[in-house]
């Protein structure tokens, strides 16, 4: 419970922080009169992963701090020791390169969530205009991006609400049902099981006192 706490008290707001940096670098230029379309989030959201990985190898680097505290508890007693040997077994399991495969995955589902729904949002609004039969279809045949594109001022409104209110059960499913990840469980686990069993073994073979 400590680590979901320090994760939901500090953690998550810096790491809000992060990705609202990154947001603010990616669309903060686009004035709300600009007309922008789906390409054009397309490319935000490629610069802010970018702009998180920091052109590392590793989709998140740092991300250790969000999720566990710098410092070991402060103890002398059999559950602080535990605990602290908790903490560093998965200090270790989250350096992992399987683990860093497992966060790229995340990510680059969420930004193919976010981009799909996005598109989503982008047809909604042009079959909306389309029934409602605004602006000069004449000019909007000769210019084919007029169809494809709105005022950032006008677009805001409807994508907060369609994002907000969508439910994102699918993409917790493609997580959880994704292979990469299962592997890094499987593995996790068998050495787990393997350092159990040499615990055991050294526990048996260890003199009588």
């Amino acid at each position: 419970l400590s680590l979901v706490q320090h994760f939901f008290e500090n953690g998550v707001h810096e790491l809000v922080r992060l990705v609202r940096d990154a947001v603010v670098a990616a669309f903060g230029h686009i004035s709300l009169k600009e007309r922008v379309g789906p390409a054009d989030f397309a490319v935000g959201f490629d610069f802010v992963k970018k702009h998180i990985s920091r052109d590392s190898k590793k989709p998140l680097p740092g991300f250790l701090r969000f999720l566990l505290p710098p410092l070991e508890v402060e103890g002398d007693t059999d559950d602080v020791r535990v605990l602290n040997v908790m903490i560093l077994e998965t200090r270790d399991i989250l350096e992992t390169d399987d683990f860093a495969k497992v966060l790229g995955m995340c990510i680059d589902q969420g930004c193919t969530k976010l981009t799909d729904d996005v598109d989503t949002c982008f047809r909604n609004m042009r079959a909306a205009q389309d029934e409602c039969g605004s602006g000069d279809q004449a000019a909007a045949s000769a210019t084919p991006e007029a169809t494809t594109a709105f005022a950032m001022a006008k677009l805001l409104p409807v994508l907060r609400n369609s994002l907000v209110s969508a439910r994102q059960d699918a993409f917790l499913k493609t997580i959880l049902q994704a292979e990469l990840l299962r592997s890094m469980l499987a593995n996790v686990y068998e050495a787990f099981c393997q350092t159990e069993d040499a615990d055991r073994i050294n526990h048996n073979l260890a003199p009588l006192s």
